[in-house]
């Protein structure tokens, strides 16, 4: 006795995946589900969704960096700004008065 190879198919009504012989390929049988004639074909194979998790896990690091690159700059460039008009600041301030510099070291002339 042979045993006849089976095949997975989808109904293409309801959709529902079913078993069928392999040499009724190409023929239309009934849906043991839905009951409706359906051809019977071979269930499309399953996307492969590691491909594309993986290109979304890397345009987000990629995403990251390139926001890290730009934000980390631009953080750097106010802070030395603000640090530049203080010192500007305080350079005003002694010529003005004439006081000492802050530091307490006086300036050579």
């Amino acid at each position: 006795m042979t045993r006849a190879k089976h095949l997975k198919g989808t109904c293409s009504h309801c959709r529902l995946p079913f078993e069928f012989p392999a040499d009724s390929i190409g023929l239309t049988s009934q849906c043991p589900h839905c009951g409706q004639p359906t051809e019977l074909l071979l269930a499309p194979p399953p996307a492969d969704t590691s491909a594309s998790r993986r290109l979304m896990a890397w345009t987000l690091v990629a995403g990251l960096v390139v926001a890290v690159g730009v934000i980390v700059p631009l953080v750097g460039l106010k802070f030395f700004q603000k640090k530049l008009a203080e010192r500007r600041a305080n350079q005003s301030v002694t010529t003005t008065t004439g006081s000492p510099p802050a530091n307490g070291i006086p300036k050579k002339p």
